[in-house]
């Protein structure tokens, strides 16, 4: 990531917030990622977002159109693992990143 994409994704937060309830899931313009990934950031404690209160846990998207055919996947995956809280308090506790992939790649969800 580059300041260009950081610089975007701040913009498209004043634009609306990201926030939803404890996770954020920033995002800026697809035209500044070179490569596509998916950032995430847990924190036990929180961090302070925007003005909103805190988050516990942050997705950065960073995606492009070398995803294009896989978007609505990726979304549905995306949006049943945000509403299963069971699933983000284990995110949020995971002491690893190890820990992190391994209940993302073994979690079963509603898609």
């Amino acid at each position: 990531m580059d300041q260009k994409m950081a610089d975007s994704a701040l913009e498209r937060e004043k634009l609306a917030t990201t926030k939803l309830g404890k996770i954020a899931i920033p995002h800026g313009g697809i035209e500044h990622v070179l490569k596509p990934t998916l950032g995430i950031l847990t924190s036990q404690a929180g961090v302070k977002w925007n003005h909103d209160g805190q988050v516990n846990l942050v997705f950065f998207i960073a995606f492009n159109q070398q995803l294009e055919s896989q978007m609505d996947d990726i979304y549905a995956y995306f949006y049943s693992l945000i509403k299963n809280q069971e699933i983000i308090d284990q995110l949020v506790h995971a002491s690893s990143s190890e820990a992190i992939i391994t209940l993302l790649e073994n979690s079963e969800l509603d898609v």
